[in-house]
């Protein structure tokens, strides 16, 4: 096999190593976003079932002021019938009494539908507090994990990195731009393997006079189709 082949062959090695560990990476950090986002989610959750339990808990203290209000009104009204003679009067104040007796019982229901609905509120916003405290619990653990795979691949990477510039200023100048244009394309394949009579990168049978050659020792191919280097074992 052509010297050249041989350290393309060894560069592409590393290089799809590269690629492949930084898809790895990207995907580690794209569940930390994806973890983040459901985090995010549950505090929301969580923040929303406070503010309404705090407004539930508001309406009804401004309920029972105005039942407190209410109450005092009603009394001030039976008193000040005790006082009347007229019966015209009496009758007006007993009209009053009704009308403030039924906004009273108004005010009651809503009091009692309130406090229900309050211990409705405090079940939820307990319920959605303990599971984002519990997320934010895991999001910790699952975020220094999956740290600390990053900066392991990162490792590796720089590693092969390392080999791949090591090597490829040996590659005959002639090559080297064309390989690494190659390698920078969206597969990132600059050369690729020959099974039989096809390319191993865009599976295109390519004449078999270039086979033949692509299988002696000195001889560099192209695919006549992608444009790749390719090799023969």
């Amino acid at each position: 096999m052509n010297k050249d082949i041989k350290i393309m062959v060894e560069l592409q090695r590393y290089w799809s190593r590269i690629l492949s560990l930084n898809e790895e990476t990207a995907r580690c950090r794209k569940n930390i976003l994806f973890w983040k986002a459901g985090l995010e989610d549950k505090n929301k959750e969580s923040q929303s079932a406070a503010k309404s339990l705090a407004d539930v808990r508001s309406e009804v203290k401004r309920i029972e002021l105005d039942l407190d209000t209410a109450d005092a009104r009603l009394r001030k009204l039976q008193e000040r019938k005790t006082t009347l003679a007229s019966e015209k009067e009496i009758a007006a104040v007993d009209r009053e009494i009704e009308k403030a007796r039924g906004e009273d019982e108004a005010l009651a229901e809503r009091l009692i539908q309130l406090i229900d609905d309050q211990a409705d509120c405090e079940k939820i916003a307990e319920e959605t507090a303990a599971d984002a405290a519990e997320a934010s619990e895991q999001f910790v653990k699952d975020n220094e994990y999956i740290n600390t795979k990053i900066e392991a691949l990162e490792a590796d990477i720089a590693a092969e990195t390392e080999k791949f510039d090591t090597l490829f200023p040996n590659l005959t100048v002639s090559h080297q731009s064309r390989f690494k244009k190659l390698l920078g394309s969206k597969d990132g394949i600059g050369i690729a393997k020959l099974e039989g009579e096809v390319c191993g990168a865009c599976h295109f049978q390519i004449p078999s006079q270039l086979a033949v050659e692509a299988s002696g020792t000195n001889a560099i191919i192209s695919c006549t189709n992608c444009g790749r280097y390719i090799y023969a074992e």
